[in-house]
């Protein structure tokens, strides 16, 4: 399983996806990843701070 290039969904931007993040994402039954981890962060982000508005 070679390592592969993904685009990202929010920035555009191509990011790397191992082949140890491959074999970690299929382990554990996850798709693979439509953003990069920057896009991931600020999307959490924005999830927790929304939470944390709400109480």
């Amino acid at each position: 399983m070679p390592s592969i290039n993904i685009k990202c969904q929010d920035c555009g931007e191509t990011f790397f996806f191992t082949e140890k993040d491959q074999k970690f994402y299929q382990e554990k039954g996850f798709p693979l990843p439509k953003r990069c981890y920057s896009c991931r962060q600020a999307k959490r982000n924005k999830y927790l701070n929304n939470k944390k508005e709400e109480k």
